[in-house]
């Protein structure tokens, strides 16, 4: 299936971005939820609520911590500047549930030359791998 295929190609630009920079970092946290997600009405059992709630948050690919500082982390293949939008509302989500990030971060295989300049021009940083 599509979501399949999508996460394992997320999870091998990964490997290949780690190789170079795991030294970088203490530790790495993935798929973070953040956010309330929807909720159901209060009838719902509670287990069924709880799991509808996590399915429906917001997930972070990866959170990368040194120290004090937290990285997000998106990692897309053919990464555009539709990223931002995902990395600002992970920033603002995480940061209302657990404490401030440092920094965020573009992980992809190709990132085009005009979405290079929208990253550049808002200060995201960005790593073909």
């Amino acid at each position: 299936n599509g979501l399949t295929r999508r996460r394992k190609a997320e999870g091998l630009l990964f490997q290949k971005w780690l190789i170079r920079h795991e030294t970088e970092y203490d530790t790495f946290e993935f798929d973070v939820h953040v956010g309330r997600g929807a909720l159901l009405p209060p009838e719902e059992k509670d287990a069924i609520a709880r799991g509808f709630t996590a399915l429906t948050q917001k997930r972070i690919d990866v959170i990368a911590k040194k120290g004090n500082a937290v990285i997000i982390i998106e990692v897309r293949p053919r990464a555009d500047h539709t990223a931002i939008g995902n990395l600002a509302a992970y920033k603002l989500l995480f940061e209302q549930d657990f404490r401030p990030v440092t920094g965020v971060l573009v992980v992809s295989d190709h990132i085009a030359i005009d979405d290079q300049a929208v990253f550049n021009s808002l200060k995201i940083p960005f790593e073909t791998v």
